[in-house]
């Protein structure tokens, strides 16, 4: 590892054109193969955060060719919404600083609001990293047509085996050091099989394909 690796898998981010990116420092390289691949003609981000990872799915769309494709990012916080307008970098990205989630279920007045996104013709991404992952993963999958991704941030499969490492066994091995995702708690969500995950896994994100 070299010291900029290093210190972002200690601290949890890593800087990408003034945003902090709450994210293992490979992720950027994954998420290019993933848009190249799947070339998504709506992506919902749940967790706008610090904003990090929102611009760099936005600049990864365009560098595809894929300008029209809406990116819609909530957050019950205004701060990543605030740091891409504040610096004049919010152009395609649609901010929307609510909560929609009643636990594992959609508010039933954003239900509607949802479906209409996700059933767009062509891919949606749908991208789980807000404050309760499963919970939001759980909510909605069920929208999801055939053929589209969902992903859950913070992802270890076996959440047993990763309580038991200690912070310093995970940096020796590149393991990311939150797990808010595991397989266990997402195994009843049928109809959907693993897309990416050998890739994605390391970068600590669960990829999954509606059949």
């Amino acid at each position: 590892m070299n010291d900029e690796r290093d210190l972002c898998l200690r601290r949890g981010w890593f800087p990408y054109r003034g945003m902090a990116t709450m994210q293992h420092p490979d992720a950027p390289l994954v998420f290019n193969r993933l848009i190249e691949r799947i070339r998504p003609s709506t992506v919902i981000e749940i967790g706008t955060a610090q904003a990090g990872l929102t611009l760099i799915v936005r600049d990864l769309l365009n560098h595809h060719g894929l300008q029209s494709t809406p990116l819609v990012s909530y957050d019950v916080y205004p701060s990543g919404k605030e740091f891409l307008e504040r610096d004049g970098k919010s152009e395609g990205i649609d901010c929307r600083v609510e909560n929609i989630f009643d636990y594992k279920k959609l508010l039933p007045e954003k239900e509607q609001e949802i479906r209409n996104m996700i059933q767009r013709d062509g891919v949606t991404l749908v991208l789980c990293d807000g404050g309760s992952k499963h919970s939001e993963f759980a909510a909605l999958t069920p929208f999801l047509k055939s053929g589209d991704i969902i992903m859950g941030h913070d992802y270890y499969p076996d959440k047993s085996a990763y309580d038991l490492m200690t912070p310093e066994d995970r940096f020796r091995n590149g393991i990311w050091n939150w797990c808010e995702i595991w397989d266990d708690i997402i195994a009843s969500d049928s109809g959907f099989i693993p897309f990416m995950q050998d890739e994605f896994a390391p970068v600590a994100w669960v990829c999954k394909r509606k059949l």
